[in-house]
């Protein structure tokens, strides 16, 4: 298996997004999910997906999870010394065609950080919004799991 270099910085920018809130709202540099990952997996058909997430690499002690779907295969890592997990879901809506939508998840442990409130969602929405640009659009929800809370981005074309 390789490292794959879009879901490694996924994973750091979400999670780094909740660790350090008032630095990126100061700043705005952090990239939550950037045009070229974006790219990369609205360029995969159903087919490449079900390879490339099979083929995806997690720190060893991580626990992982695939969700096999018809409509694309779903992938969830957790971090069992943080408590925090992300996760990935194109969606399809067959096989020769990109993904539909892509659907991608930070979540931490009830009370390890502030919860996620309108302002925060929608600067990480206006975020996430520019880093893609106008060939993207991006909604941000609060995420409300047993035991953990987050922000969910829902990506979609615009052409």
């Amino acid at each position: 298996m390789k490292h794959l270099p879009y879901y490694t910085a996924i994973i750091i920018a979400l999670l780094a997004s909740f660790i350090h809130l008032p630095h990126l709202m100061a700043q705005q540099t952090e990239t939550i999910i950037s045009k070229e990952d974006a790219d990369r997996i609205y360029g995969m058909t159903l087919p490449e997906w079900e390879a490339y997430v099979r083929a995806m690499e997690f720190p060893p002690d991580w626990e992982v999870r695939i969700y096999p779907l018809n409509t694309g295969t779903g992938i969830t890592g957790f971090d069992p010394q943080t408590q925090t997990g992300l996760s990935i879901q194109p969606l399809y809506l067959n096989d020769e065609s990109p993904p539909e939508m892509l659907v991608v998840g930070s979540y931490y442990p009830i009370g390890s950080r502030p919860n996620p409130d309108e302002d925060f969602i929608r600067y990480i929405e206006k975020t996430a919004s520019e880093d893609l640009g106008s060939g993207y659009r991006v909604s941000a929800t609060a995420a409300d799991l047993p035991n953990h809370r987050g922000i969910e981005l829902t990506v979609t074309r615009t052409q």
